[in-house]
């Protein structure tokens, strides 16, 4: 059998095996989903390529040719999660770089569905292989995709970098270490191949697609470190989604990794606008790294956080006094996944603390003004007893 089919065959496989494995891990984390979509449209391009190369026929071919026209929005996916992966969530607030991420492709796409003799390569058999292959194709519009893919690696490499160089967390390193060593290689594949091909010399790579070295090694990452597990479902989710109190996962940077629906009616956030920022956000001062002084330093001693009152602030800026606990949450290995913080509003029973302080303070006003008066009674009492005396005597 022709290696082209093998390894193309090799790349559906793989691609849809990392896919599901790490979705299933955990399928209502937001990375997890953009990666599944990545290695899924991946994938089938590759299954696509599989049919063109054993096509039965001219017309088959030019058919699977055609089918590929989504294939530019694996990079958008890859795009979209790489930037929630270095917690770049601010630019996901602004609406323009969803035009740039998505963009190219949606434009890719409706060009190519429109004006497929212009966009689709054009199918040629090879007797000697006995396979279909690409004869011709737009050449602009090839590297312009290729283009937008190596930009979108080369962007998120000095990202990833600059993200890797503030981290701390050992387990989160790693996990970064992977994920922009799988960016890497795939450049320099696709410089070796290009190279081979304009130089007129045989590639030294075998034709394994250098996006799926990029989907095995975050795939493995993922999997291998258990990135980005830590989210309300494996911290019972069924459970803390309907508590009354506010709960927060913090990772062991500070930054909040998931809220329940609670901690969004309390502060009045939206999920999205707490997730992916500092801890330190929600308390009133937020430059004072409240957090990993008061908390995830405590914590690490083996001290036990509970009860703990403390100020929270709302989006609005409204002060809210909450009682507060936080425990460690850790995996099977003993491996610090990050924290648990739950807030209870006590506003009520501080207004009622108020009131009762305001209304003994009002009965002491009270006694004292009575006890005054009775003082002053007893006085008058004993200066007219003095003036009977005094008159009785005369």
């Amino acid at each position: 059998m022709n290696p082209y089919i093998i390894f193309r065959f090799f790349d559906f496989a793989v691609a849809t095996v990392f896919g599901f494995l790490v979705f299933y891990r955990n399928p209502r984390n937001k990375l997890n989903r953009l990666y599944f979509l990545f290695s899924i449209t991946f994938a089938l391009w590759q299954f696509i390529s599989l049919n063109l190369y054993m096509a039965s026929s001219f017309r088959n071919a030019y058919f699977w040719a055609g089918m590929e026209f989504f294939w530019p929005f694996a990079g958008a996916f890859l795009a979209h999660f790489l930037i929630l992966f270095t917690q770049q969530v601010k630019l996901l607030k602004n609406k323009l770089i969803y035009i740039i991420i998505y963009g190219f492709p949606v434009c890719y796409s409706i060009f190519a569905v429109s004006f497929p003799s212009q966009a689709t390569s054009i199918p040629a058999y090879s007797p000697e292989d006995n396979l279909w292959y690409y004869e011709d194709y737009n050449e602009i519009l090839y590297y312009l995709t290729v283009g937008y893919l190596l930009l979108i690696i080369i962007v998120f490499i000095f990202l990833g970098i600059k993200y890797y160089k503030n981290l701390v967390n050992q387990t989160k390193r790693l996990q970064t270490r992977t994920i922009l060593l799988g960016l890497i290689i795939p450049i320099l594949i696709t410089f070796i191949e290009e190279a081979a091909y304009y130089f007129d010399f045989s590639s030294p790579i075998p034709p394994i697609s250098p996006l799926l070295i990029l989907c095995v090694f975050i795939g493995y990452a993922m999997w291998k470190y258990e990135l980005f597990s830590f989210d309300v479902m494996s911290a019972a989710e069924s459970t803390m989604s309907t508590m009354s109190d506010a709960l927060i996962l913090i990772d062991p940077e500070g930054i909040i990794t998931d809220v329940n629906k609670s901690t969004c009616n309390l502060l009045g956030y939206r999920e999205k606008d707490l997730i992916g920022k500092n801890i330190d956000i929600i308390f009133p001062a937020s430059g004072s790294n409240f957090y990993q002084e008061k908390v995830w330093a405590e914590l690490e001693k083996g001290e036990e956080l509970s009860d703990l009152e403390v100020t929270l602030v709302s989006k609005g800026g409204k002060q809210i006094p909450v009682s507060s606990s936080a425990a460690l949450v850790k995996d099977r290995n003993k491996k610090t996944l990050g924290t648990i913080y739950i807030a209870r509003d006590i506003s009520e029973r501080k207004k009622m603390e108020n009131d009762v302080k305001l209304h003994m303070k009002e009965l002491k006003k009270i006694n004292e003004i009575l006890v005054g008066r009775e003082m002053q009674m007893i006085k008058l009492k004993n200066e007219n007893a003095e003036l009977r005396k005094n008159f009785t005597n005369k």
